[in-house]
């Protein structure tokens, strides 16, 4: 499973480090027809290969679409640094819960689980919390003024962190196993569809420019070829 951009992406990062391969390469037989003690292969101009235009159609499995804009960040990072955050917060009103109670009542929203981060995120921890504190033996102890005031803190907790979360876009989920493209169809309740990626990719190269005012050339900028 992958999603489709980091799919691409990595067809475009191969692509460059074939070009960046293809230029050493050909760094490497100049040097090999310059020092030709016969003098022969000086004669012929330098092979280069470049790759000016390529198609590529990639057919993929599509398994899920996100639901509008969502973020997700590492669920081991997520679980543990809510877990831990919590637990200063309602050590902090005597209330004693363990990591694993936390990191148990986390895990039971199912995305948070899978390190997603949506709009009601927050209020889904703070809202299972609050219910965990009602619904244990510590509810005798906490007064409802408390229980009010403890919730408010948890929730406040919860925003701040994961707001310092390392985030990225949750994309379109794909699988492009070839396996997987096979067996699409065969099951009259699969809910997943093929789709075929045809890319266009045009050979754009980049020249460098050095600021050779300082001892040292160093690289100033890098401007269309």
């Amino acid at each position: 499973m992958a999603d489709l951009s980091d799919f691409l992406g990595h067809i475009l990062e191969e692509l460059t480090r074939a070009r960046v391969m293809a230029d050493v390469e050909t760094i490497r037989t100049a040097k090999l027809y310059a020092g030709d003690e016969q003098g022969l292969l000086k004669n012929f101009p330098i092979p280069r290969m470049r790759l000016p235009n390529i198609e590529i159609t990639v057919p993929v499995v599509i398994d899920d679409v996100p639901d509008g804009y969502v973020e997700k960040t590492d669920p081991k990072l997520l679980n543990k640094a809510l877990s831990v955050d919590i637990r200063q917060v309602l050590k902090g009103q005597k209330i004693h819960l363990t990591l694993n109670e936390i990191t148990r009542i986390i895990g039971t929203d199912e995305r948070l689980a899978l390190g997603e981060l949506r709009p009601l995120s927050i209020d889904s921890v703070t809202s299972r919390i609050s219910s965990h504190i009602l619904s244990s033996a510590q509810r005798k102890e906490v007064p409802a003024d408390i229980h009010e005031k403890v919730v408010a803190e948890v929730r406040k907790q919860v925003e701040k962190t994961l707001s310092q979360l390392p985030r990225k876009p949750v994309g379109i989920n794909i699988n492009p196993r070839s396996s997987a493209i096979k067996e699409y169809g065969q099951s009259p309740d699969q809910a997943a569809s093929v789709v075929y990626l045809k890319l266009s990719i045009t050979e754009d190269a980049l020249n460098m420019e050095f600021d050779m005012t300082n001892e040292k050339p160093e690289l100033k900028r890098l401007v269309p070829e």
